[in-house]
């Protein structure tokens, strides 16, 4: 099936499109209106005309409430091993390693190593 968006008036995939997370499920298959390079533009040309917000936004996210939430986001990915978690310290470690060529096995790998070297991390930590 196909989508039309409604910016460049081309009919594309609905993986050319962000899914809707608001509860509004008013447009077709709940996906948004505009296909994923003109919503990013649209988004990178009013970050560009509107600097005040995007200052507010910075002075926002150095809050203690924002890096509260921030802190427990990333410590829930931590202690679920999620793939962005684990995507994240893999390109980390190798500078030349890109997210899109890591695969779910590679993933499930690092996973695993992940949680038996906190293992032997609690049992050191128990002697």
């Amino acid at each position: 099936m196909v989508k039309k968006c409604n910016a460049c008036k081309e009919n594309k995939p609905f993986s050319a499109f962000y899914r809707r997370y608001d509860g509004k499920v008013n447009t077709l298959g709940g996906y948004r209106y505009l296909c994923k390079l003109c919503d990013n533009t649209r988004v990178n040309i009013a970050r560009k005309n509107n600097r005040s917000y995007t200052k507010a936004a910075q002075r926002r996210s150095k809050t203690p409430i924002y890096k509260e939430r921030s802190k427990a986001t990333s410590k829930r990915h931590r202690d679920k091993c999620s793939d962005m978690y684990i995507r994240s310290l893999m390109t980390k470690k190798n500078k030349h390693l890109k997210s899109s060529d890591i695969n779910d096995e590679l993933i499930e790998a690092w996973r695993i190593n992940l949680k038996l070297k906190r293992i032997l991390r609690t049992i050191k930590g128990d002697q």
